[in-house]
């Protein structure tokens, strides 16, 4: 079945809603239903668009246009055909040409996507009808040309994009009131601007995620997590009031030992669900330039990342030691070296770490000791 030069307009309290298509076709090639006390069906077929555009009108103007669609059943089984039916099967969307855009005028969020495709396979769902449903599945989604930009109220305009992404899923299943998921991650061309007082940028080469798998009890892995390189320019915010600032004062004052020092006893680090990363790193030649608008005038900081990394942490084994390498080199006349290890997670501090420090001048941190001790630092380099 298939229509074409689809017109569709519809008045609504919030303006005329219009759909236009050039193109709408379904395709039912096969379906099979059984009858008796085993009643079930089997379903093959696909769902295709061309040239949808929608339209409304208003205070609040909405507008979405897609080139193309494509949704398509691959042996879709139900049975019975009650609604405690079993179901079966696998399918593909595919998208290209959208772009979606509300409000208008500075204050209009766009979002524009090249294409998408999505695969399920395997799927299984059961007890749809009761308080413990159960549904398992395998797929990925790769996507391509993705861009965004987001006016925030009394804030800046944050633009996005993303050339690529690559996301196999390896299972999603829902049992027993848990929803647990397991895949892998691979992104491309990763960018984000915002304009104002305050202008920030980033730009990321590539993103790795493999060994990820969680559940929506909270419980989180990664095998590794590997960021290509990162050039970021940052500007940090304006000190806060100092009423602000003595309230968070007062209050720091007043927590215990143990909170103070992360609520632990001594814990670098704290976590309140089962975690676990393998492995974190950043590439070598990342660069992030930072404007640190606390201290006046402005301090200006740029730094090199010859090596970052660090792993793995476990809070199922806290006594673990994360392994921790740091190069880098500041305003391209000091170098910073530390590596070592460290039990984040332990109750006591433990750690070993080195480093080593090689022409860092002090007057550098001049207006941070100023405004800590009231004293300039005029020379020395450490």
């Amino acid at each position: 079945t298939r229509l074409d030069d689809l017109a569709v307009q519809l008045q609504r309290p919030e303006g005329m809603l219009s759909l236009q298509g050039e193109g709408l076709e379904v395709d039912l090639s096969s379906v099979a239903v059984t009858g008796g006390a085993d009643a079930a069906a089997a379903v093959s077929g696909s769902l295709t668009a061309q040239g949808l555009d929608l339209e409304r009108s208003g205070d609040s103007p909405l507008s979405a246009v897609l080139a193309d669609a494509r949704s398509e059943l691959r042996d879709l089984q139900i049975a019975p055909l009650t609604p405690a039916a079993e179901i079966a099967g696998a399918a593909t969307t595919t998208l290209s040409g959208l772009r979606l855009e509300s409000g208008q005028g500075a204050e209009a969020i766009t979002l524009a996507l090249g294409s998408l495709e999505n695969e399920i396979d395997g799927l299984r769902a059961s007890g749809l009808d009761g308080e413990q449903p159960q549904l398992s599945l395998s797929g990925r989604t790769r996507l391509n040309t993705l861009s965004t930009r987001l006016p925030f109220p009394d804030g800046p305009t944050v633009e996005a994009s993303l050339d690529s992404l690559d996301a196999p899923l390896a299972e999603l299943a829902l049992a027993d009131d848990v929803l647990r998921v397991a895949g892998a991650l691979e992104a491309a061309g990763i960018a984000a601007r915002s304009e104002g007082d305050a202008p920030q940028s980033l730009d990321l080469a590539n993103l790795s995620v493999s060994g990820f798998s969680g559940d929506s009890a909270g419980a989180l892995a990664i095998e590794r997590l590997a960021l290509g390189v990162l050039n970021a320019k940052l500007n940090l915010p304006p000190r806060a009031r100092q009423g602000v600032e003595t309230a968070a004062a007062n209050n720091a004052a007043a927590a215990s030992p143990a909170e103070a020092a992360g609520g632990d006893g001594g814990a670098l680090l704290v976590l309140d669900r089962p975690f676990r990363l393998g492995e974190f790193s950043l590439a070598a030649g990342s660069q992030i330039e930072v404007v640190d608008r606390s201290v006046q005038p402005p301090l200006p900081a740029k730094l090199r990342l010859d090596e970052l990394r660090f792993g793995p942490i476990d809070s199922a084994a806290p006594e673990t030691r994360t392994d921790i390498a740091l190069a880098l080199a500041a305003n391209e006349t000091s170098k910073i070296r530390i590596e070592g290890w460290a039990a984040p997670l332990k109750t006591a501090l433990d750690f070993q770490l080195t480093s080593q420090v090689d022409g860092l001048p002090l007057p550098y941190f001049s207006p941070y000791a100023a405004r800590a001790t009231g004293v300039n630092i005029e020379s020395g380099v450490l």
